[in-house]
């Protein structure tokens, strides 16, 4: 999908905790499913939420990015809380 994917400081930090690799957050967004695309004022790019699952464990991968080929960076991953998401992980849950 991508031929540059960047990943900054905070996902770094994120995907480490979890014990993810770089290899493993190339690949989720190599791999993921938009389930959200949004611009959202004060961004310097629109973002994307991508759906995957690495290892038997399923997360949600937040990527800035240029165009649907070029560049994308990785701004935050994590664990999608089932409180907040629909059961599939792919709507967020009404308050």
């Amino acid at each position: 999908m991508y031929e540059t994917i960047e990943v900054s400081r905070h996902a770094d930090a994120a995907a480490h905790d979890d014990g993810l690799t770089h290899s493993d957050l190339h690949a989720m967004v190599r791999s993921g499913t938009v389930i959200e695309d949004t611009w959202r004022s004060g961004r310097s790019m629109p973002t994307r939420v991508l759906l995957a699952t690495v290892r038997g464990f399923t997360y949600h991968v937040v990527v800035g990015y240029a165009d649907a080929r070029s560049y994308a960076k990785v701004v935050a991953v994590y664990e999608p809380d089932p409180a907040l998401w629909s059961p599939d992980f792919r709507r967020r849950v009404e308050a």
